[in-house]
C-alpha cells in the first residue's frame, strides 16, 4: 500500500524539514512518530548508544519519513481518529505495510 510519494527525502530529514514538505506543523509528525514507534523497524532505524535509543535530537531516515508519510495519507483515507490509528498499528499483524523490506521493495 503505497498513499504518498514524498520524493527524495535524505537521510537525517528533521522534523521540521519533513513537517514543511508535507505542510503540517511539527507537533503533528511527533505525534504520528510516537505512534510510528509501535513499529520494530521503526524503532530500531533509532541510533543506538550503550544499549539505549536516541530519539530526541537526531532526524529521521528515509524510511522513518516514508512511514511516517503512508499513517498519515491512511488515517486520513480510512478517516481515522488517533486513537484508532494506534489501535490499528499496535496489532503486529498490520505491520507488514510499512514494515522496512516493503520500504526497500518500493
Amino acid at each position: 500500500m503505497i498513499l504518498v510519494d514524498i520524493g527524495g527525502v535524505q537521510s537525517g530529514i528533521s522534523i521540521a524539514s519533513l513537517a514543511r514538505e508535507l505542510n503540517l506543523s511539527r507537533q503533528t509528525i511527533y505525534n504520528y512518530r510516537e505512534i510510528a514507534d509501535y513499529l520494530l523497524d521503526f524503532e530500531t532505524d533509532y541510533p543506538n548508544f550503550d544499549g539505549r535509543t536516541i530519539k530526541e535530537g537526531v532526524g529521521l531516515t528515509e524510511y522513518q519519513a516514508w512511514v511516517i508519510s503512508l499513517l498519515i495519507s491512511f488515517r486520513r483515507m480510512r478517516r481515522l481518529t488517533m486513537q484508532r490509528l494506534e489501535e490499528y498499528i499496535q496489532n503486529p499483524a498490520n505491520h507488514f505495510d510499512v514494515s522496512k523490506h516493503t520500504f526497500i521493495n518500493f
